[in-house]
């Protein structure tokens, strides 16, 4: 046998993988990027569900792009202090509602503001001051009046001013009640509050990292959301405080635009002069919704319920708009208190004289 047929075949040569171009490299690097957060998304979304069954809440809330959290749509509701609470597609505290009138509705009064115009400690919806509103209304032989709740807990003016444009001024009320003030209080040193009272257009207001669970859970980790209401601040912000008035300006000149009738309350609350005198008379919460909740020391949180409500004043002057002095005109009783600020049903009762009296007495209401 010759020398080549001796000789073993030589290997072909392997083929070289073609290498991926840039472009696939980044798209696969994206996809996997895109998935990660899609699986974390879902998996903190559900850890988020799963907590919120067991956590002891008072109103049942979700995610928004626009206004952070909105009540959950269409939901029946009840805490474990026994409140009840029914919800419509629009996520209001109030019976099914649309631009379409009941035939008895001749006048449409929409009431918005935060956890003390949802009634946060009221037993029923038919139990609210805007509901108490309607009846007092009727009783006085305004009957044709329809008052209806877009009041949802922790809103400042401006997220239900953004609510408004989004949602409810499509309802075409003939009036809007502003019961705004605490929570903007409470928002008062955050920069975030000054930003959006400058800004005019609401759809520059969508964040879509607000209905992110997972940014939630980071966000949480990388900050103490409780610092500042350890650190009880011994004054106030002039940004805050400005924003505050830009925000009823907005709110009474889009209201206007609408062709509806702003009104703006002053805001009243349970507690007292001084920490001690609060704490001797027993104003209710004091301990959570003051200790644990006001990002301020006691003093300064009395002097900005005070600057607040002299905002409120200066604004209703200047602008010409009616105003229901709650503050001044309700009862200064912890007895109508369920908190520092929230009422007890009687309390709601107390509001919703001095507001229905305001309308009769302003001409805002027809019979």
């Amino acid at each position: 046998m010759s020398d080549d047929a001796a000789a073993a075949p030589e290997a072909a040569p392997k083929k070289k993988r073609p290498r991926l171009s840039t472009g696939k490299k980044l798209t696969f690097a994206l996809v996997t990027v895109v998935g990660l957060i899609g699986l974390g998304e879902g998996f903190f979304r559900i850890r988020e569900f799963v907590r919120g069954s067991r956590r002891k809440t008072l109103s049942p809330r979700i995610p928004d792009t626009y206004r952070h959290l909105v009540l959950k749509p269409n939901t029946r509701f009840e805490s474990p202090a026994g409140f009840k609470m029914d919800t419509n597609s629009l996520g209001m505290r109030e019976k099914e509602v649309s631009a379409e009138r009941e035939p008895w509705v001749k006048q449409r009064i929409l009431c918005v503001g935060g956890s003390t115009t949802f009634g946060l400690y009221t037993s029923a919806n038919d139990k609210t001051w805007p509901a108490q509103v309607q009846r007092i209304l009727h009783e006085r032989g305004y009957t044709g009046v329809e008052v209806l709740n877009g009041g949802v807990p922790a809103w400042d003016l401006r997220t239900s001013q953004t609510n408004l444009e989004l949602r409810l001024y499509g309802l075409k009320p003939d009036v809007v009640i502003c019961y705004h003030a605490y929570n903007d209080l409470v928002a008062n040193l955050d920069p975030r509050y000054a930003e959006d009272s400058e800004v005019d257009d609401v759809s520059d207001l969508w964040r879509p990292l607000r209905a992110s669970a997972l940014y939630r859970f980071l966000r949480g980790r990388l900050q103490d959301p409780g610092e500042q209401l350890r650190q009880k601040a011994e004054r106030l912000s002039e940004a805050g405080t400005a924003g505050f008035e830009r925000n009823l300006r907005r709110f009474v000149r889009r209201t206007r635009e609408v062709g509806a009738e702003p009104v703006i309350c002053s805001y009243p609350s349970a507690l007292q002069p001084t920490h001690a005198e609060s704490v001797k008379v027993g104003v209710p919460g004091l301990e959570r919704w003051f200790g644990e909740l006001s990002p301020f020391a006691y003093p300064t949180l009395i002097e900005g319920l005070e600057l607040y409500n002299a905002t409120i004043k200066k604004v209703a002057e200047d602008e010409g708009v009616p105003r229901p002095q709650v503050a001044e005109k309700m009862p200064h009783d912890v007895k109508l208190y369920a908190s520092t600020v929230h009422h007890t049903d009687e309390g709601e009762v107390e509001v919703a004289k001095v507001v229905a009296q305001a309308l009769i007495d302003a001409g805002i209401v027809q019979k």
